[in-house]
């Protein structure tokens, strides 16, 4: 296996802490961490395939596919146009500024909860 087989990703805490705040089931979840894991530069948004995610996980494309709409009704991601090229297969790049707005807004949350409760403490 190359390079690409032995990498690693680091998720910001407040996305496990948060699960269920953002009504993110495990399969959801799952998927998101997918999708996550080819996000490799901040400002080009990662373009996995259904087909590999669910090859992945051991489901079939399809519960991919809901899991992906779920999670775009939800704001939490959006599904781009497909973008076509002359030399290469067509790819559909997925937006995640709806999850990085929602989890820092609740970082934020989080931040003025400790901040109250250390207060209380003096």
């Amino acid at each position: 296996m190359g390079e690409g087989f032995t990498g690693y990703q680091l998720l910001p805490d407040i996305l496990i802490r948060s699960q269920a705040s953002l009504g993110i089931n495990d399969g959801e979840m799952v998927v998101l961490l997918n999708v996550l894991m080819h996000w490799w530069v901040a400002d080009v948004w990662p373009f996995p395939r259904a087909e590999r995610i669910a090859a992945r996980m051991g489901v079939s494309k399809r519960t991919v596919d809901r899991h992906l709409m779920s999670l775009e009704q939800k704001g939490l991601i959006e599904r781009l146009a497909v973008e076509t090229f002359e030399d290469r297969p067509a790819i559909r790049r997925i937006s995640l500024e709806g999850l990085v707005d929602r989890l820092q807004e609740l970082a934020e949350e989080m931040r003025r909860y400790e901040d109250d409760y250390a207060a209380e403490k003096i």
